[in-house]
C-alpha cells in the first residue's frame, strides 16, 4: 500500500477491530509515517434494565397493547411479555398465564399510578367545559353500551347490568 492509503485507511481507523487498528499501527510506526488514527466511536449508552416487575397481567393483547401506550407516552420504558406467542394463537394466553407488562421496579409506583389513574368522566368538546360522559345511573359504571333495538334505543350497563332507554331519564330500566 502506498503512504496516502495509509494515510486514508488512518482515517477509518476507529470502526476496525482491536486487532486490525494495533496493525495499522505498527505499520504506520515501521514506515515512520506521522499521520493519526482515528479514534474509536464510543458505544452509545444502552439503557439499563434494572430489576424488572410484572406490573399487570392480561388475557387479551389489546388491552396490554393500551396499558402499553399509556406508559409509553408518559415516557416509562416497559415491555410486554409473552405476546408474540399469544399473538401467534390466543389460547396460548390460558397457558402462559397472559400477557405480562414489565416495567424497571423504580417506574412501578409511577406507572401503577398511571394506569390506575381511570378515564375521567367530563371533557372539553365543542367549546364546553364540562361535558359528561353517559355512565350508569345504577353503579356510575362507564362501561354501558347503547344497543339499538327495533322498538327503541336502550342502554346497558357491562357492570352491573342495569338496563335505561335512551333519553333523559337517569332511572334504569331494570
Amino acid at each position: 500500500m502506498a503512504d496516502g492509503e495509509m494515510e486514508e485507511l488512518a482515517k477509518t481507523a476507529g470502526q476496525m477491530t482491536d486487532a486490525a487498528r494495533e496493525t495499522l499501527r505498527l505499520e504506520i510506526a515501521r514506515r515512520g509515517l506521522a499521520f493519526p488514527l482515528q479514534p474509536v466511536a464510543k458505544a452509545q449508552a444502552q439503557p439499563q434494565w434494572r430489576k424488572l416487575v410484572t406490573l399487570r397481567v392480561f388475557r387479551d393483547i389489546p388491552d396490554a397493547l393500551i396499558a402499553k401506550s399509556i406508559l409509553d407516552s408518559a415516557g416509562i420504558r416497559c415491555f410486554l411479555a409473552d405476546e408474540n406467542l399469544i399473538r401467534m394463537d390466543w389460547f396460548y394466553s390460558n397457558l402462559l398465564g397472559g400477557v405480562k407488562l414489565w416495567v424497571n421496579d423504580e417506574d412501578a409506583e409511577a406507572a401503577a399510578a398511571l394506569l390506575d389513574a381511570g378515564v375521567s368522566a367530563t371533557f372539553p368538546a365543542g367549546g364546553r367545559e364540562n361535558d359528561v360522559l353517559p355512565h350508569c345511573p345504577k353503579c356510575q359504571s362507564l362501561d354501558i353500551m347503547l344497543e339499538d333495538l327495533e322498538t327503541r334505543r336502550l342502554w346497558k350497563c357491562n357492570a352491573c347490568g342495569a338496563e335505561w332507554p335512551d333519553d333523559d331519564s337517569d332511572e334504569p330500566a331494570s
